[in-house]
């Protein structure tokens, strides 16, 4: 009868630390879900924020230049979200790799460059290229940083990054980028004059004497 209740006092304690066991890797788990959602938030407004900067640079009237605004400030925003998550960040790296990312996709690369070029025409092509190429930019923007932030988020690096690999996400948020540009885009302010001419029905009309 001892026997008994010793080899089932054994068995109670030996399923005591793997019930612990599993509390505390449940906990780790949840804690490094929670620090990944948060980074997450964090990378997506930094994404927003440079996404609105593309469009900015992108309505540079210059063909060329307006090109170059765009990849150095697709350049910053991997700087910024590689410090997010401590990710050792190289320039080089980042603008070779942004190259191979956005170039692997040829309809991608060749509507940059043409977006870009229709500026050189006064006028109309500067007008298109200056509506057209800022929602480009954008679109295209968005769709880095989300790529990378995938990446980072699976613990990657920009030694392991396979461009390759990343294509057809690339081409799915650039779609989803273009959708958001679409909504970024500032809605036209009341002129002045509009105001002006527009009367004032918040202030009460004076009593006749």
């Amino acid at each position: 009868m001892a026997d008994n209740n010793e080899a089932k006092k054994s068995r109670t304690t030996s399923k005591t630390p793997v019930s612990s066991e599993t509390e505390t890797n449940s906990t780790e788990t949840s804690t490094k879900e929670k620090v990944s959602s948060e980074k997450e938030m964090k990378a997506d407004l930094i994404i927003h924020r440079n996404v609105l900067w593309s469009m900015g640079g992108g309505a540079i009237p210059l063909p060329l230049v307006d090109i170059v605004a765009v990849s150095a400030v697709q350049i910053k925003m991997l700087s910024e979200i590689s410090a997010l998550y401590e990710v050792s960040f190289n320039k080089n790296t980042g603008k070779n790799l942004t190259a191979a990312l956005i170039g692997g996709i040829g309809t991608d690369a060749l509507g940059k460059i043409s977006f870009s070029m229709l500026k050189v025409f006064p006028v109309w092509g500067t007008a298109v290229g200056i509506v057209s190429f800022p929602m480009f930019a954008g679109a295209s923007t968005y769709a880095v940083g989300r790529v990378f932030v995938r990446h980072f988020e699976s613990g990657g690096d920009f030694l392991n990054f396979d461009p390759e690999k990343y294509k057809g996400y690339y081409k799915d948020m650039l779609e989803k980028g273009k959708t958001l540009v679409k909504k970024l885009k500032p809605n036209k302010k009341e002129s002045a004059e509009e105001k002006a001419a527009t009367p004032d029905t918040t202030k009460p009309e004076a009593s006749a004497v």
